[in-house]
């Protein structure tokens, strides 16, 4: 291992602290209010407490991470078969990065004059301002992990037909 990756992980975790002032009366407050602000910067979310988004076409955007960093998304994304990201001819753009990891199925890649199959194990990465689309052009449903960074949202993205 890297002498320098060890040494950045070396470092001990800070533990929350307890504050002195907690009574009975706290109990219904949940465990993390205890903590400073260093619980703010985890989060650990559940699968039966994600933030799940369905578009009009059927899309599923699950929220993996809900942090209050509001430039990046964390998210599992679910294509049914024959859905795909945007109207038929219609590309979109958008402020920021996103990068994808296929975990099952697959689905058609549109980037610019770029298309691709993006299928189980691949990934990509690109840049949002290039215009782009997703379309799952398989028999079976398309699951994929997605990372964001700096995109602001469907509310600012731009329709090119």
């Amino acid at each position: 291992m890297d002498a320098l990756f060890q040494e950045e992980w070396s470092e001990p975790i800070p533990r929350p602290k307890a504050s002195p002032e907690i009574n009975k009366s706290d109990e219904a407050s949940h465990p993390y209010d205890i903590w400073d602000d260093s619980a703010a910067r985890i989060s650990a979310v559940s699968p039966g407490n994600r933030t799940l988004i369905t578009t009009e076409s059927g899309i599923q955007w699950e929220r993996l991470a809900a942090t209050t960093e509001k430039s990046v998304n964390f998210m599992e994304i679910v294509y049914e078969p024959g859905t795909e990201s945007l109207e038929l001819g219609a590309l979109a753009t958008h402020h920021g990065y996103e990068y994808a990891y296929c975990l099952e199925g697959e689905v058609e890649v549109v980037i610019g004059d770029l298309m691709l199959t993006l299928s189980k194990d691949h990934s990509i990465g690109f840049d949002s301002s290039i215009p782009h689309k997703f379309r799952n052009i398989g028999s079976v449903r398309f699951r994929g992990i997605w990372f964001t960074h700096w995109c602001d949202g469907p509310r600012n993205w731009k329709l090119i037909k």
